[in-house]
């Protein structure tokens, strides 16, 4: 794997893994923001066609907003020892977002326990970010991608919105 692409799939992981696990705010479900972990023309593609396919679906999709959802998408091309490309595979990790941080917000002990990487997941964003669940997919092609990430995002976003 080429050293970029490898990044965008670790930062899934490790945010999957750091970010507070306290439960989610509740928050308006059809405000959603994505973010894009690479710059590669794939996942360029997956993150337009998702944006198309959520808006479709009656969700706002904003570039930058302190409220509702994160998304997280990292992609990269499949490719064989050959050189031969043989789709895509994404990540996506979908988080909510809370209102702006400042000072020392309360959290739970796993926050506590690893305060500078959750506090540098704050810093970024601007805001607490609360990790609600992820996925790895593969797909043929960048919209079949988009369609499973997007339904997958759909799910866990009209799952924590009823709660």
């Amino acid at each position: 794997m080429r050293t970029a692409a490898r990044s965008a799939i670790i930062i899934g992981f490790i945010l999957s893994g750091l970010v507070c696990f306290d439960g989610c705010p509740s928050v308006r479900a059809e405000t959603l923001s994505i973010l894009n972990t690479g710059n590669k023309m794939e996942g360029i593609l997956v993150e337009a066609a998702m944006k198309r396919q959520l808006r479709d679906e009656g969700h706002t999709v904003t570039d930058e907003t302190m409220e509702g959802y994160l998304l997280i998408v990292g992609v990269l091309p499949n490719i064989t020892l050959g050189g031969e490309k043989r789709g895509v595979i994404g990540n996506i990790v979908v988080s909510s977002v809370s209102a702006p941080v400042s000072g020392n917000a309360a959290g739970t002990d796993q926050c506590h326990k690893e305060p500078e990487r959750a506090q540098r997941i704050t810093d970024v964003v601007g805001a607490k970010v609360l990790y609600i669940n992820s996925t790895l997919a593969q797909a043929p092609n960048e919209e079949s991608l988009a369609d499973i990430l997007s339904t997958f995002a759909k799910r866990e976003i009209r799952t924590t919105a009823e709660k």
